[in-house]
């Protein structure tokens, strides 16, 4: 009775850490993890696509230097 209970578990245990291990892997693995992610946002620009209202958004209007000498300055160092 003993040996047939061991024998059982030596064989369910490794399966069934296995298996845990395996879901682990795949949750906590990045390209997963952000498909999961992606699937439970309410959100739809959070992970696919990008806001249309960001796009009316020139970003080299925001960006401007001081002065010409600062600019230089910045591109030689």
């Amino acid at each position: 009775m003993r040996w047939r209970l061991a024998r059982t578990v030596s064989t369910v245990l490794p399966l069934v850490l296995g298996l845990a291990g395996a879901a682990v892997l795949v949750y906590y693995w990045d390209p997963t993890r952000a498909v999961i992610k992606s699937l439970t946002t309410k959100d739809v620009y959070r992970y696919h696509q990008i806001d249309p209202r960001l796009r009316e958004t020139d970003p080299r209007t925001l960006i401007r230097p001081p002065d010409r000498d600062t600019l230089a300055a910045k591109r030689t160092a």
